[in-house]
């Protein structure tokens, strides 16, 4: 059974500051604003996330991770559900070519 999954995030990982990227309501994607410019490698799952569901036509480089918001826009952990559909996603699209 899964019982939560909780992680530390050590921010200067991101190497720069971070961006949210809102997938729906209260699901975000955050990752290094600047990662592009700092030439970071792109992050191919993360675009193709991203561009399958119409969010961007721009690239992500770098890591990304998720987090999802309350109704008054706190970070609160994913549940079992969104893990997942993230799964999901990666495991289909691990492979994707941009």
């Amino acid at each position: 059974m899964w019982r939560g999954l909780r992680i530390r995030v050590d921010l200067a990982s991101f190497g720069g500051w971070i961006e949210g990227i809102c997938i729906t309501s209260h699901l975000v994607m955050y990752c290094n604003e600047e990662g592009k410019l700092d030439n970071l490698p792109v992050n191919n799952i993360a675009t193709g996330f991203l561009w399958s569901l119409g969010k961007t036509n721009d690239v992500i480089a770098g890591n990304v991770i998720f987090s999802k918001t309350d109704n008054e826009g706190e970070n609160i952990s994913l549940s079992e559900e969104d893990i997942n559909k993230i799964i999901d996603y990666i495991e289909t699209y691990q492979n994707i070519s941009l």
